[in-house]
């Protein structure tokens, strides 16, 4: 039982570094997250794309809590 639950953490990590590579590495994402500061339409932007990356684990969650 341990080992599985060990699997599903490790799965569940790469899951969140492989999003978050492909976030630093989109050029837009990346210069409005360096900037100082920033305009309202910019960080309406940036609070959408991040509410879409979180909205998604939330409905994996949701859609497979049996497995999750």
């Amino acid at each position: 039982m341990v080992p599985q639950h060990l699997v599903i953490l490790l799965v569940k990590l790469a899951v969140a570094a492989a999003l978050a590579s492909v976030l630093t590495r989109s050029t837009g994402f990346q210069r409005m997250l360096m900037r100082e500061e920033r305009t309202l339409a910019q960080r309406v932007r940036m609070a959408v794309v991040c509410a879409l990356i979180f909205g998604a684990g939330v409905a994996a969650r949701v859609f497979t809590h049996d497995a999750y």
